[in-house]
């Protein structure tokens, strides 16, 4: 199962970065699925702070863990959108 979701995961990955560069795909494809894939992304990322500090309630390590992983991938995304522009 995990296979079939890391698969998938990929593929989809795979779809919006070619859709991303392809100028020849019209606007109002590309952006739909643009915006659709980031606002993906932004959700996963809150989920993670949220979920980060309602553990950190009843586990002081593990609720640090998570909002740190967070943390890291939020900076990561914006250093990415960053150094794409």
């Amino acid at each position: 199962m995990e296979i079939l979701f890391e698969v998938i995961g990929e593929l989809l990955s795979g779809v919006v970065e070619y859709i991303e560069d392809n100028k020849k795909i019209s606007k109002w494809i590309r952006y739909p699925i643009l915006i659709f894939s980031m606002l993906f992304v932004i959700v996963v990322l809150l989920g993670l702070l949220l979920l980060g500090i309602l553990i950190l309630q009843k586990d002081i390590i593990a609720g640090v863990f998570i909002i740190g992983i967070g943390l890291l991938l939020t900076f990561l995304l914006i250093y990415q959108i960053y150094k794409k522009s």
